[in-house]
Protein backbone atom coordinates (compact mmCIF):
# COMPACT_ATOMS: atom_id res chain seq x y z
CA UNK A 1 0.00 0.00 0.00
CA UNK A 2 1.51 3.38 -1.04
CA UNK A 3 1.04 6.56 1.00
CA UNK A 4 2.00 9.80 -0.38
CA UNK A 5 5.09 10.57 1.15
CA UNK A 6 6.42 7.53 -0.82
CA UNK A 7 6.99 4.75 1.89
CA UNK A 8 5.45 1.46 1.57
CA UNK A 9 3.50 -0.98 4.03
CA UNK A 10 4.02 -4.58 3.68
CA UNK A 11 1.87 -7.07 5.56
CA UNK A 12 2.89 -10.31 6.68
CA UNK A 13 1.18 -12.91 8.86
CA UNK A 14 2.62 -15.49 10.92
CA UNK A 15 1.46 -18.52 11.71
CA UNK A 16 -0.56 -18.76 14.71
CA UNK A 17 -0.14 -15.10 14.97
CA UNK A 18 -2.88 -13.38 16.20
CA UNK A 19 -1.83 -10.29 15.68
CA UNK A 20 -0.64 -8.41 12.19
CA UNK A 21 3.21 -7.91 12.33
CA UNK A 22 4.27 -4.99 9.69
CA UNK A 23 7.66 -3.37 7.86
CA UNK A 24 5.86 0.38 9.20
CA UNK A 25 9.72 1.96 8.67
CA UNK A 26 8.44 4.51 5.94
CA UNK A 27 5.58 5.34 7.88
CA UNK A 28 6.83 5.60 11.44
CA UNK A 29 10.35 6.59 10.43
CA UNK A 30 11.58 4.15 13.03
CA UNK A 31 11.71 0.55 13.70
CA UNK A 32 8.92 -0.89 14.56
CA UNK A 33 8.96 -4.08 17.30
CA UNK A 34 5.22 -5.11 17.67
CA UNK A 35 2.04 -4.37 15.95
CA UNK A 36 -1.23 -4.34 17.51
CA UNK A 37 -4.32 -4.13 15.99
CA UNK A 38 -6.73 -1.99 17.52
CA UNK A 39 -10.61 -1.42 17.13
CA UNK A 40 -10.64 1.13 14.63
CA UNK A 41 -14.64 2.49 16.10
CA UNK A 42 -16.90 4.03 13.71
CA UNK A 43 -14.74 5.38 11.22
CA UNK A 44 -14.19 2.27 9.20
CA UNK A 45 -10.06 2.84 9.14
CA UNK A 46 -7.44 0.19 10.35
CA UNK A 47 -5.73 1.19 13.55
CA UNK A 48 -2.30 0.03 14.63
CA UNK A 49 -0.49 0.58 18.11
CA UNK A 50 3.19 0.30 16.99
CA UNK A 51 5.26 -0.32 19.20
CA UNK A 52 9.42 0.86 18.50
CA UNK A 53 12.15 -1.58 18.09
CA UNK A 54 13.68 0.96 20.25
CA UNK A 55 12.53 0.99 23.69
CA UNK A 56 13.30 4.67 24.82
CA UNK A 57 10.76 5.69 21.87
CA UNK A 58 7.20 6.76 22.41
CA UNK A 59 4.53 4.41 21.08
CA UNK A 60 2.44 5.61 17.85
CA UNK A 61 -0.72 5.16 16.90
CA UNK A 62 -0.92 4.67 12.89
CA UNK A 63 -4.62 5.15 11.18
CA UNK A 64 -5.31 3.91 7.64
CA UNK A 65 -8.05 4.92 5.71
CA UNK A 66 -9.55 6.56 2.57
CA UNK A 67 -9.70 10.35 3.26
CA UNK A 68 -8.68 9.84 6.97
CA UNK A 69 -5.50 11.90 7.43
CA UNK A 70 -7.55 14.75 5.23
CA UNK A 71 -10.11 14.24 7.44
CA UNK A 72 -8.05 14.90 10.32
CA UNK A 73 -6.57 17.93 9.07
CA UNK A 74 -9.54 19.72 8.48
CA UNK A 75 -11.01 19.07 11.50
CA UNK A 76 -7.79 20.41 13.23
CA UNK A 77 -8.73 23.76 11.30
CA UNK A 78 -12.22 23.77 13.14
CA UNK A 79 -10.94 22.62 16.65
CA UNK A 80 -8.26 25.01 16.32
CA UNK A 81 -6.45 24.98 19.84
CA UNK A 82 -10.12 24.94 21.49
CA UNK A 83 -9.46 21.06 22.34
CA UNK A 84 -6.67 19.20 23.08
CA UNK A 85 -5.57 17.00 20.42
CA UNK A 86 -2.46 14.29 19.72
CA UNK A 87 0.40 15.55 18.82
CA UNK A 88 0.53 14.61 15.18
CA UNK A 89 4.34 13.24 13.72
CA UNK A 90 3.30 12.22 9.94
CA UNK A 91 -0.07 12.67 7.79
CA UNK A 92 -1.03 12.39 4.01
CA UNK A 93 -4.32 12.20 2.78
CA UNK A 94 -5.32 8.60 3.89
CA UNK A 95 -3.41 8.33 6.99
CA UNK A 96 -2.37 9.36 10.38
CA UNK A 97 0.72 8.77 12.90
CA UNK A 98 0.84 9.98 16.26
CA UNK A 99 2.49 9.74 19.75
CA UNK A 100 0.12 7.27 21.62
CA UNK A 101 -1.61 9.20 24.48
CA UNK A 102 -0.38 7.84 27.69
CA UNK A 103 -3.57 7.56 30.39
CA UNK A 104 -7.20 5.62 30.55
CA UNK A 105 -9.86 6.54 27.94
CA UNK A 106 -12.55 8.39 30.22
CA UNK A 107 -15.20 5.46 29.57
CA UNK A 108 -12.84 3.22 31.40
CA UNK A 109 -12.40 5.80 34.35
CA UNK A 110 -15.57 6.11 34.72
CA UNK A 111 -17.33 2.49 34.39
CA UNK A 112 -13.68 1.22 37.04
CA UNK A 113 -13.97 3.81 39.21
CA UNK A 114 -10.59 4.66 38.71
CA UNK A 115 -9.61 7.58 40.95
CA UNK A 116 -8.61 10.47 38.31
CA UNK A 117 -7.05 13.65 39.52
CA UNK A 118 -9.37 16.56 39.53
CA UNK A 119 -12.41 14.21 40.37
CA UNK A 120 -15.07 13.32 38.09
CA UNK A 121 -13.23 12.52 34.86
CA UNK A 122 -16.37 13.05 32.42
CA UNK A 123 -17.54 16.57 34.22
CA UNK A 124 -14.04 17.69 33.34
CA UNK A 125 -14.54 16.88 29.77
CA UNK A 126 -18.01 18.52 29.83
CA UNK A 127 -15.92 21.66 30.91
CA UNK A 128 -14.13 21.59 28.33
CA UNK A 129 -17.10 21.15 25.79
CA UNK A 130 -19.34 23.36 27.40
CA UNK A 131 -16.15 26.34 26.34
CA UNK A 132 -15.80 24.81 22.67
CA UNK A 133 -19.81 24.92 22.18
CA UNK A 134 -19.59 29.22 23.60
CA UNK A 135 -17.05 29.92 21.69
CA UNK A 136 -18.24 28.74 18.13
CA UNK A 137 -22.47 28.98 18.79
CA UNK A 138 -23.78 30.35 15.68
CA UNK A 139 -27.23 31.51 15.02
CA UNK A 140 -26.57 32.12 11.23
CA UNK A 141 -24.68 29.08 10.25
CA UNK A 142 -26.75 25.83 9.00
CA UNK A 143 -25.73 22.26 10.57
CA UNK A 144 -25.29 20.12 7.14
CA UNK A 145 -25.41 16.43 6.52
CA UNK A 146 -28.32 15.86 8.60
CA UNK A 147 -30.90 14.65 4.78
CA UNK A 148 -28.43 12.32 4.56
CA UNK A 149 -28.22 11.11 8.15
CA UNK A 150 -32.06 11.06 8.58
CA UNK A 151 -32.43 9.18 6.24
CA UNK A 152 -29.90 6.56 6.76
CA UNK A 153 -31.08 6.18 10.41
CA UNK A 154 -34.73 5.29 9.20
CA UNK A 155 -33.33 2.35 6.57
CA UNK A 156 -31.10 1.34 9.93
CA UNK A 157 -34.38 0.69 11.62
CA UNK A 158 -36.68 -0.27 9.24
CA UNK A 159 -34.46 -2.90 7.88
CA UNK A 160 -33.43 -4.02 11.31
CA UNK A 161 -34.19 -8.00 12.21
CA UNK A 162 -35.26 -8.48 15.82
CA UNK A 163 -36.01 -11.95 17.31
CA UNK A 164 -39.79 -12.31 18.79
CA UNK A 165 -40.84 -14.98 21.80
CA UNK A 166 -41.82 -17.18 18.95
CA UNK A 167 -38.09 -17.15 17.35
CA UNK A 168 -39.37 -16.23 14.29
CA UNK A 169 -37.32 -13.24 12.86
CA UNK A 170 -38.95 -10.01 12.45
CA UNK A 171 -38.11 -7.18 10.16
CA UNK A 172 -39.12 -3.91 12.28
CA UNK A 173 -39.92 -2.44 8.87
CA UNK A 174 -43.14 -4.65 8.58
CA UNK A 175 -44.17 -3.26 12.01
CA UNK A 176 -44.12 -0.04 11.29
CA UNK A 177 -47.27 0.87 11.49
CA UNK A 178 -48.34 -1.12 14.27
CA UNK A 179 -48.85 0.39 17.64
CA UNK A 180 -45.99 -0.38 20.01
CA UNK A 181 -46.15 -0.75 23.74
CA UNK A 182 -42.71 -0.29 25.41
CA UNK A 183 -42.46 -1.56 29.16
CA UNK A 184 -45.90 -1.07 29.53
CA UNK A 185 -46.35 2.30 27.90
CA UNK A 186 -48.02 3.39 24.75
CA UNK A 187 -45.55 5.26 22.16
CA UNK A 188 -47.79 5.31 19.22
CA UNK A 189 -46.07 3.58 15.53
CA UNK A 190 -42.26 3.41 14.66
CA UNK A 191 -43.28 5.00 11.51
CA UNK A 192 -45.09 8.01 13.62
CA UNK A 193 -42.30 8.48 15.71
CA UNK A 194 -39.69 8.24 12.97
CA UNK A 195 -41.58 10.75 11.29
CA UNK A 196 -41.59 13.09 14.08
CA UNK A 197 -37.74 12.70 14.49
CA UNK A 198 -37.11 13.36 11.19
CA UNK A 199 -39.53 16.56 11.42
CA UNK A 200 -37.38 17.49 14.54
CA UNK A 201 -33.93 17.01 13.64
CA UNK A 202 -34.43 18.42 10.35
CA UNK A 203 -36.08 21.70 11.41
CA UNK A 204 -33.15 24.43 10.64
CA UNK A 205 -34.30 27.23 13.36
CA UNK A 206 -31.75 26.13 16.32
CA UNK A 207 -28.63 27.76 16.02
CA UNK A 208 -25.15 25.27 15.33
CA UNK A 209 -21.89 24.68 17.35
CA UNK A 210 -18.47 22.92 16.70
CA UNK A 211 -18.33 19.64 17.75
CA UNK A 212 -16.09 17.24 18.19
CA UNK A 213 -18.17 14.61 16.29
CA UNK A 214 -18.03 11.66 18.18
CA UNK A 215 -18.40 12.77 22.05
CA UNK A 216 -18.61 9.05 23.22
CA UNK A 217 -16.18 8.70 26.29
CA UNK A 218 -13.79 6.41 24.65
CA UNK A 219 -12.83 9.13 22.65
CA UNK A 220 -11.53 11.10 25.06
CA UNK A 221 -8.11 9.62 26.90
CA UNK A 222 -7.24 11.36 31.00
CA UNK A 223 -4.56 11.20 32.80
CA UNK A 224 -5.54 9.73 36.52
CA UNK A 225 -1.89 11.25 37.67
CA UNK A 226 -2.70 15.31 35.92
CA UNK A 227 -6.39 15.28 34.67
CA UNK A 228 -5.43 16.60 31.25
CA UNK A 229 -7.62 15.12 28.81
CA UNK A 230 -6.53 14.45 25.23
CA UNK A 231 -9.49 13.70 22.27
CA UNK A 232 -8.96 11.38 19.36
CA UNK A 233 -11.03 10.13 16.75
CA UNK A 234 -11.75 13.54 16.06
CA UNK A 235 -11.79 13.25 12.22
CA UNK A 236 -15.50 14.37 12.09
CA UNK A 237 -15.75 17.09 13.57
CA UNK A 238 -17.97 20.16 11.87
CA UNK A 239 -20.60 22.28 12.90
CA UNK A 240 -23.75 20.38 14.24
CA UNK A 241 -26.69 21.37 16.27
CA UNK A 242 -26.62 21.98 20.05
CA UNK A 243 -28.68 18.89 21.24
CA UNK A 244 -26.54 16.26 19.06
CA UNK A 245 -23.40 16.02 21.21
CA UNK A 246 -25.53 16.26 24.71
CA UNK A 247 -27.75 12.94 23.47
CA UNK A 248 -24.21 11.23 22.26
CA UNK A 249 -22.78 12.55 25.96
CA UNK A 250 -25.88 11.84 28.15
CA UNK A 251 -26.88 7.99 26.12
CA UNK A 252 -23.18 6.64 25.39
CA UNK A 253 -23.09 4.62 28.49
CA UNK A 254 -26.52 3.01 27.81
CA UNK A 255 -25.69 2.18 24.09
CA UNK A 256 -22.27 0.80 24.71
CA UNK A 257 -24.00 -1.30 28.16
CA UNK A 258 -23.33 -4.63 28.63
CA UNK A 259 -26.44 -4.91 31.10
CA UNK A 260 -28.82 -5.59 29.30
CA UNK A 261 -31.03 -8.10 30.69
CA UNK A 262 -33.41 -10.34 28.21
CA UNK A 263 -36.31 -9.04 26.86
CA UNK A 264 -39.37 -10.04 25.46
CA UNK A 265 -41.17 -9.31 21.89
CA UNK A 266 -44.23 -9.84 20.46
CA UNK A 267 -45.91 -9.15 17.76
CA UNK A 268 -49.76 -9.67 17.06
CA UNK A 269 -50.21 -9.22 13.18
CA UNK A 270 -53.87 -9.38 13.73
CA UNK A 271 -54.56 -6.44 15.38
CA UNK A 272 -51.32 -4.69 13.94
CA UNK A 273 -49.65 -4.23 17.90
CA UNK A 274 -46.02 -4.65 19.13
CA UNK A 275 -45.11 -5.32 22.39
CA UNK A 276 -41.90 -4.93 23.87
CA UNK A 277 -40.55 -5.03 27.35
CA UNK A 278 -36.67 -4.88 28.30
CA UNK A 279 -34.82 -4.51 31.78
CA UNK A 280 -32.15 -2.85 31.53
CA UNK A 281 -29.29 -1.41 33.99
CA UNK A 282 -26.68 0.44 34.69
CA UNK A 283 -24.68 0.33 37.78
CA UNK A 284 -25.37 3.34 40.28
CA UNK A 285 -22.18 5.10 40.60
CA UNK A 286 -22.61 5.54 36.22
CA UNK A 287 -26.29 7.11 37.05
CA UNK A 288 -24.58 9.42 39.74
CA UNK A 289 -21.98 10.23 37.30
CA UNK A 290 -24.58 10.97 34.14
CA UNK A 291 -27.01 12.80 36.92
CA UNK A 292 -24.46 15.13 37.64
CA UNK A 293 -23.61 15.82 34.12
CA UNK A 294 -27.23 16.06 32.81
CA UNK A 295 -27.38 19.26 35.21
CA UNK A 296 -24.08 20.82 33.57
CA UNK A 297 -26.61 20.76 30.08
CA UNK A 298 -29.67 22.46 32.09
CA UNK A 299 -28.29 25.39 30.83
CA UNK A 300 -27.97 24.28 27.44
CA UNK A 301 -31.36 22.88 27.30
CA UNK A 302 -33.89 25.11 29.20
CA UNK A 303 -37.23 25.44 26.89
CA UNK A 304 -39.14 22.82 25.63
CA UNK A 305 -38.35 23.41 22.40
CA UNK A 306 -34.82 22.48 23.25
CA UNK A 307 -36.09 19.32 25.17
CA UNK A 308 -38.42 18.16 22.27
CA UNK A 309 -34.52 18.51 20.07
CA UNK A 310 -33.01 16.77 22.56
CA UNK A 311 -35.52 13.88 22.93
CA UNK A 312 -35.40 13.57 18.81
CA UNK A 313 -31.35 13.14 18.95
CA UNK A 314 -31.19 10.86 21.36
CA UNK A 315 -33.79 8.47 19.73
CA UNK A 316 -31.63 9.18 16.23
CA UNK A 317 -28.59 8.57 18.12
CA UNK A 318 -29.54 5.10 19.98
CA UNK A 319 -31.26 3.61 16.26
CA UNK A 320 -27.54 4.81 14.89
CA UNK A 321 -26.22 2.77 17.72
CA UNK A 322 -27.69 -0.62 15.95
CA UNK A 323 -24.91 -0.96 13.67
CA UNK A 324 -22.34 -0.67 16.45
CA UNK A 325 -24.03 -3.15 18.66
CA UNK A 326 -23.65 -5.53 16.37
CA UNK A 327 -20.12 -4.61 15.59
CA UNK A 328 -19.50 -5.11 19.19
CA UNK A 329 -21.09 -8.83 19.00
CA UNK A 330 -23.86 -7.57 21.34
CA UNK A 331 -26.81 -7.59 18.22
CA UNK A 332 -28.95 -9.19 21.30
CA UNK A 333 -28.42 -5.48 23.23
CA UNK A 334 -30.34 -4.02 20.00
CA UNK A 335 -33.70 -4.48 21.50
CA UNK A 336 -32.83 -2.64 24.39
CA UNK A 337 -31.47 0.49 22.47
CA UNK A 338 -34.68 0.17 20.48
CA UNK A 339 -37.21 0.07 23.50
CA UNK A 340 -35.09 3.17 25.05
CA UNK A 341 -35.43 5.08 21.69
CA UNK A 342 -39.09 4.57 21.31
CA UNK A 343 -39.41 5.77 25.00
CA UNK A 344 -37.66 8.86 24.48
CA UNK A 345 -39.04 9.69 21.29
CA UNK A 346 -42.31 10.62 23.20
CA UNK A 347 -40.99 13.69 24.15
CA UNK A 348 -40.72 14.83 21.06
CA UNK A 349 -43.79 16.90 20.44
CA UNK A 350 -43.51 17.25 24.38
CA UNK A 351 -46.75 14.89 25.54
CA UNK A 352 -44.03 12.50 27.57
CA UNK A 353 -40.82 14.24 28.11
CA UNK A 354 -38.25 11.93 30.20
CA UNK A 355 -34.83 13.44 31.03
CA UNK A 356 -32.19 11.63 29.91
CA UNK A 357 -30.85 8.76 32.44
CA UNK A 358 -33.57 9.95 34.78
CA UNK A 359 -35.82 6.92 33.40
CA UNK A 360 -33.04 4.26 33.57
CA UNK A 361 -33.21 1.10 35.94
CA UNK A 362 -30.07 1.05 38.11
CA UNK A 363 -28.14 -1.95 40.10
Amino acid sequence: MNNESGGLLYVNRRPGDRHTHTDLSSLAAEEVGHVLTLNGGVSGAHVYLLTPADSHLAPKILKLGHQVGQKEADARGLLGAKLPLPNMADQSTNHTLHVAVPGVTIEKAVREQIPVFGGDPLSSSIVQFDTLWQETWSSEHVAEGYPQKIQETKLLALNTLIQDDRGAIVKLGDTATYTYTVNGQSVGTLESQLRKMEAAVGENSSGTIITHGDEGANNAIISPRTGNIIYIDYGEAGRRRLQEPIAKVLMFFLATAQEGHGYRFSVDYTHHKADLTTRTYLPRHIVKTLNHVRKQFEAWVVSPYEKQKLSAFIMMYLLREFQHSATRGRPDFIPHLLATAMEYSTGIDGTAYKYPVHALGNT
